[in-house]
């Protein structure tokens, strides 16, 4: 399939906002990075308060991850340009006197968008840079490909770590596929539920492979806290770490009982929990101002709490499990990239809080559904534009109307429009990997 101007121009499009997003000073509101910059600078410290809520320059934005990705991310604190007066006074600052060393992580996003698209391209045997699979890798991932750069987030790199355990998987590497993800969830928790899929194919390579990458990640915080309070204050320390991280976020998420007030269902949250919670949660708050106490749910009637529960974990463990069944009896590299990736964002929206930016493992369906495109028939070419359609849809649509007047993207996200589009396009590149096609050049080895 040879590259068109059309295909051309779009990739360009998306990468030229990308790079406005990434390095244009005043245009990115990097404060998801000043988290982890002060959680790192914490890290260094001894890590007394990773998990306290910081009020400096990260706008009282909390850490949310593992202290491994603090670790990992303490190397750009020692780079710390920003003018010499009090924090609070800094943080006031318009355009905020970001650190030189944040300009290089913001690099590191653009070039890990189009490593993802190459590691995309040889694994579905394709030519090393295929236009066609980067423009679906960034259509499916529209969310995370443009917006991570501009908060500064981690998910661009998860998207890129998700392409390459699944280029290992597919050639059969388990062991290393299930390591890279374990290193990955001591990072964000979220590529630990990909390593049961694996393990469906190889339990014990794939078992040990991601217990061990999850080790080797753990122990990483000791390169900082080692030299500070010794070895064994030093495991102490990492221990207290993560205990305090199950504490603070994983079991609250995971048992939602902290979010029974409705605040965390506010726009623009995409989970199904949260859309269902919108439309028929009573007392939720609707929108993002925390002074328009007024505004709060049901938009339509009142149900159960339990019910509305109940149907959001339904929803996204089917997918889950879907996909895992697609995920085993697949035949075809395409159809186990896009199971993967299915997989991983419907655990992703299993969460209690699902941004607009949580979406990396549509990258991999992105590319899947491009190459399938190449054997579809008419009707299934249907589907395949209208799920680019829906997908792009639930990211940049909102954004548009975000354009053109606050009332009206603030109401499509009242009523959950994006997550029914992704929901709608999940289903519909699920069925369309359960369909049988004249892929026999790109069977999974």
């Amino acid at each position: 399939m040879k590259s068109t101007a059309a295909h051309w121009m779009l990739f360009a499009a998306i990468m030229a906002l990308l790079s406005v997003h990434s390095l244009r000073l005043g245009l990115v509101d990097w404060r998801d990075s000043m988290a982890y910059w002060e959680a790192a600078e914490n890290l260094r410290a001894g890590g007394d308060n990773l998990y306290a809520r910081q009020e400096r320059e990260s706008r009282g934005r909390p850490y949310l991850y593992p202290p491994a990705f603090a670790a990992v991310f303490a190397p750009f604190t020692y780079w710390d340009d920003r003018p010499d007066m009090h924090p609070g006074e800094r943080g006031l600052m318009n355009p905020y006197p970001f650190p030189s060393s944040l300009y290089i992580w913001g690099f590191l996003h653009l070039v890990a968008v189009p490593l993802t698209c190459v590691v995309m391209s040889r694994v579905l045997r394709r030519k090393w840079w295929d236009v066609h699979i980067a423009t679906g890798v960034c259509l499916g991932a529209f969310g995370t490909v443009v917006l991570d750069a501009f908060y500064g987030n981690i998910n661009i790199f998860i998207m890129l770590g998700l392409a390459v355990a699944g280029a290992l998987a597919i050639k059969r590497h388990y062991f290393w596929a299930a390591f890279l993800l374990g290193a990955g969830g001591m990072l964000k928790i979220m590529p630990f539920v990909l390593i049961p899929l694996l393990m469906l194919r190889s339990p014990i390579r794939a078992g040990l492979g991601g217990l061990l990458g999850a080790l080797l990640m753990w122990l990483l915080p000791l390169v900082l806290l080692v030299p500070q309070m010794g070895l064994l204050n030093g495991f102490e320390a990492n221990i207290r770490l993560t205990g305090e991280y199950i504490e603070n976020w994983v079991l609250p998420s995971v048992s939602s009982m902290q979010f029974t007030k409705g605040g965390a269902f506010k726009v623009p949250n995409h989970s199904p929990l949260a859309a269902l919670q919108r439309v028929f949660g009573e007392g939720t708050q609707l929108t993002p101002v925390v002074w328009d106490k007024d505004d709060v749910g049901p938009m339509l009637f009142v149900l159960p709490g339990w019910l509305l529960k109940l149907a959001a974990l339904g929803t996204t463990l089917g997918l889950y499990i879907w996909s895992g069944w697609l995920w085993f009896r697949s035949r075809s590299r395409a159809n186990a990239l896009l199971a993967l990736g299915m997989a991983f964002t419907g655990a992703s929206m299993a969460n209690v809080n699902f941004w607009h930016y949580h979406v990396p493992g549509m990258a991999l369906v992105g590319g899947a559904m491009i190459v399938r495109a190449r054997h579809a028939d008419r009707r299934a070419w249907r589907r395949i534009v209208l799920f680019f359609v829906l997908m792009t849809f639930g990211f940049a649509g909102p954004s548009l109307l975000r354009t053109y007047g606050m009332a009206h993207f603030i109401q499509v996200m009242k009523w959950g429009i994006p997550t029914w589009s992704i929901l709608l396009a999940c289903v519909l590149a699920l069925t369309l990997g359960g369909r049988r096609s004249g892929m026999s050049e790109i069977h999974a080895p």
